[in-house]
């Protein structure tokens, strides 16, 4: 799909093909870290390294990336977890509303090895079906992080492997 292409072309860097990206999105799942307490002073330091683009909830998007639309790529989290219940992860936007703001991609967490494993890979899978009907990116932040992986297991090959496998299983297939 060429809206896809044109996305993808908006976040990666255009001499290395590459793309580097800051997730800034963690306030809801891990609280507000220190040194990010003032999310537009972060936001400014993080784009004076030049990243290619910011993972940012919708509300921050909208508030925060005002003064600096074109200047960086964004990519849209659709998902929160809860310090109460960090393997459950629950839809806070929607495809529709990464069109509305703007966003090149939109994102989202699944977690693997998780208790709502099955839960979090159906709305990688419902995301992926919505973002293909428009050409919308979709990146899976699908990493080792539930609280079923064996003790010392957590970066092992084959436990990596399987996060990625079944976000690309899924659907959220490099393009």
């Amino acid at each position: 799909m060429f809206g896809k292409k044109m996305r993808l072309a908006r976040l990666r860097n255009a001499k290395s093909g590459k793309m580097l990206t800051v997730a800034i999105d963690h306030g809801i799942s891990h609280g507000i870290q220190p040194g990010n307490e003032n999310l537009h002073r972060t936001l400014e330091a993080i784009l004076r390294g030049g990243p290619d683009a910011v993972v940012l909830h919708k509300g921050s998007i909208e508030t925060c990336l005002k003064n600096y639309a074109g200047r960086v790529g964004v990519i849209m989290q659709t998902c929160v977890y809860s310090t109460a219940e960090p393997d459950k992860g629950i839809q806070v936007a929607w495809v529709e509303d990464a069109i509305q703001i703007g966003a090149d991609a939109v994102a989202t967490a699944p977690t693997i090895y998780g208790k709502y494993e099955m839960e979090d890979l159906a709305m990688l899978g419902a995301l992926v079906r919505d973002a293909r009907a428009v050409g919308m990116p979709v990146i899976a932040h699908s990493y080792p992080r539930g609280s079923l992986i064996p003790d010392g297991k957590r970066y092992t090959y084959d436990v990596v492997a399987r996060c990625v496998r079944a976000a690309t299983e899924v659907g959220a297939a490099p393009s």
